[in-house]
């Protein structure tokens, strides 16, 4: 009886962030990339551009490096944690 009251008293603490969540969430301006469709990937013109321009290639490596930057800055701060550098 006390655990099912407990639980109902959770969910009733869930339900009102969950709501404020949605709230939140529909204060939000719609995407504006509702607009771009599959008929602009067969533009020729961008065909070209992406071969002078290797837009996939440069995002990929961007990921990378960011990556690595991200987990070299995480390796140093447990370093720092557990005093193996200053």
């Amino acid at each position: 009886m006390v655990w099912q009251d407990i639980l109902n008293g959770l969910q009733g603490i869930l339900d009102f962030f969950a709501n404020i969540g949605r709230q939140v969430i529909n204060l939000l301006p719609a995407s504006p990339f509702h607009i771009i469709d599959n008929n602009v990937i067969d533009v020729k013109w961008l065909q070209w551009f992406n071969w002078f321009f290797p837009v996939g290639e440069i995002v990929a490596e961007l990921q990378l490096w960011v990556s690595a930057i991200v987990v070299f800055y995480i390796y140093q701060l447990i370093l720092r944690w557990v005093k193996a550098i200053q």
